[in-house]
């Protein structure tokens, strides 16, 4: 049985088809968001939660997993049968291994011995790529343990960039594992406007670009918008910056706690 989700004040209230005549009258377009981040406790999950570095069971989902698969491509048809809605907005709030290891993104701590995904499903994914998992996991221990140093303070004999940048050349399976979770997220976003689109060719699909692509050069360099726009209609990037000022400040925090340690942290920092 699924967990009640609803918040109880509002009883059975559908928020789509109470809005959907309004947003008509007044020609206005609405579009059905799916988010790509659960809840830990949410029925299922964990059967389809990606597996960290050390093997452990975590929050997220799969990407490669074919029923995480399943499931937002069949939310995504089920929301356009449902509703005379003009399209879904495909949101991406999740960064891979690489950034999550060095924290390289808005994060509140690092913990680089919990990224992910080493499953079955990653792994097959791997060979089918000719990219050595054995290789892959052991590059990523040893930037875990570079990035435990760091934070320890322990500094290399040749300065923290070169150590990192090290590992890179000795282990480049991280950045190739590192690009399948990026390659399977825009996989599903073109699964789902594949599928969404044999029911209504007029129904558009947008991709949402979180606002770390703003002030993280690594984030921005694993994402093109040429290629991202032959997968969707319309492409939201975030511009909004509410929130901007202590995200950025996060980043520069833990970027200067890693692989910039040797700079002093009033100097780090990305011009756009």
């Amino acid at each position: 049985m699924l967990k009640e989700n609803r918040a109880p004040e509002h009883g059975d209230l559908d928020i789509v088809a109470a809005v959907l005549p309004a947003a008509k009258k007044r020609k206005m377009k609405l579009l059905c968001s799916i988010e790509d981040v659960f809840r830990s406790d949410v029925p299922g999950v964990q059967e389809v939660a990606e597996v960290d570095l050390q093997g452990r069971r975590t929050g997220t989902l799969c990407l490669f997993h074919p029923d995480v698969r399943a499931f937002w491509m069949g939310l995504a048809t089920d929301l356009c049968k449902s509703y005379d809605i003009d399209g879904i907005l495909f949101f991406n709030e999740r960064n891979g291994p690489l950034l999550n290891a060095l924290g390289t993104s808005h994060s509140q701590n690092i913990a680089s011995s919990r990224v992910t995904c080493f499953c079955e499903h990653h792994q097959k994914a791997a060979r089918e790529r000719g990219i050595n998992f054995a290789r892959a996991r052991q590059g990523f221990i040893r930037l875990d343990q570079f990035v435990q140093a760091a934070l320890k303070g322990q500094r290399p004999g040749d300065g923290y960039f070169v150590e990192f940048w090290r590992t890179l050349v000795e282990y480049p399976e991280i950045i190739l594992w590192d690009r399948l979770f990026d390659e399977a997220k825009h996989q599903v976003l073109a699964e789902v406007n594949q599928a969404v689109k044999s029911l209504r060719r007029n129904l558009q699909i947008g991709f949402h670009i979180e606002h770390v692509n703003s002030f993280n050069p690594v984030f921005r360099a694993t994402r093109r918008y040429d290629d991202l726009a032959q997968k969707a209609e319309f492409l939201k990037v975030v511009v909004y910056n509410n929130c901007g000022g202590e995200r950025y400040q996060r980043f520069i925090n833990n970027v200067g706690s890693t692989v910039f340690r040797d700079v002093p942290k009033e100097l780090v920092f990305f011009k756009q």
